[in-house]
């Protein structure tokens, strides 16, 4: 996790600060003196050094039933990289881990985009699909727009056939972007965390009952989050390949 409560300033704080970019020191100790815990369910945590697969982090002492407790280390990075994405952009405000209190459902939304008037954007990344996925999709209130995102892990490709294999939870969260698909194709976002891209499948269309995939090749995309571009009307991720569609891009 990259969000920490301060016991010392009652504040929360985050990992993306630009005062904690280095300097690692005084975060192991802030974090093995206790200072440091977890905002939801107020664990002590440890910081853990950066790997080949995740940037440094926080992570609770022990295993709990908080929804923070147990984050990979890919996913972990898929949020990070989707919140400095973000925090780049021309916006409001940018925060990480909001309880949206949707009913029946216990995790945050990873990112949120609010906006002066009113509505939000919210971003969820699953580094696999996850089994109550109805409660979020069906639960998520009118002025949120809500988006899933999925590790590249999180699905199986057949490269040779072009099919994508989905799970239910993945299909679930199968969506209309703003460039009028057809009401029976939409898109679905992965995040490629080892080449910092996010690939866009759009023009998708079930090909197998109940599971298999292909898509429009020629409206697909792999990109990194540099050639993205945020819609700010929606929230949509779109890839600078796109702007021909003049859709007024942040």
């Amino acid at each position: 996790m990259f969000i920490v409560f301060d016991n010392e300033t009652n504040k929360l704080v985050t990992r993306m600060s630009p005062e904690w970019q280095s300097g690692f020191e005084h975060l192991h100790a802030f974090a093995d003196a206790g200072q440091l815990v977890c905002p939801w369910c107020k664990h002590l945590l440890w910081f853990r050094e950066e790997s080949e697969r995740c940037r440094s982090y926080f992570a609770h002492r022990s295993v709990t039933d908080c929804p923070y407790s147990c984050m990979s280390d890919e996913k972990s990075e898929a949020v990070a990289q989707l919140y400095d994405w973000l925090s780049q952009q021309d916006l409001d405000e940018v925060s990480f881990a909001v309880d949206l209190q949707i009913k029946g459902w216990n995790w945050p939304a990873d990112v949120v985009v609010e906006f002066a008037r009113g509505n939000i954007s919210a971003y969820w990344v699953f580094d696999r699909p996850p089994k109550n996925w109805r409660v979020l999709r069906d639960g998520t209130p009118a002025h949120v727009s809500r988006h899933v995102l999925y590790t590249l892990s999180a699905h199986k490709l057949n490269q040779s056939n072009k099919l994508l294999d989905l799970a239910a939870g993945q299909r679930g969260f199968i969506g209309k972007s703003t460039f009028n698909e057809r009401d029976d194709q939409g898109h679905l976002y992965f995040l490629d965390t080892k080449q910092n891209a996010v690939l866009l499948y759009r023009g998708l269309y079930r090909v197998h009952e109940p599971n298999l995939y292909s898509w429009d090749q020629k409206q697909s995309h792999k990109v990194p989050w540099s050639r993205c571009r945020f819609f700010p009307r929606t929230g949509e991720i779109v890839a600078v390949d796109e702007t021909e569609h003049q859709l007024g891009l942040v």
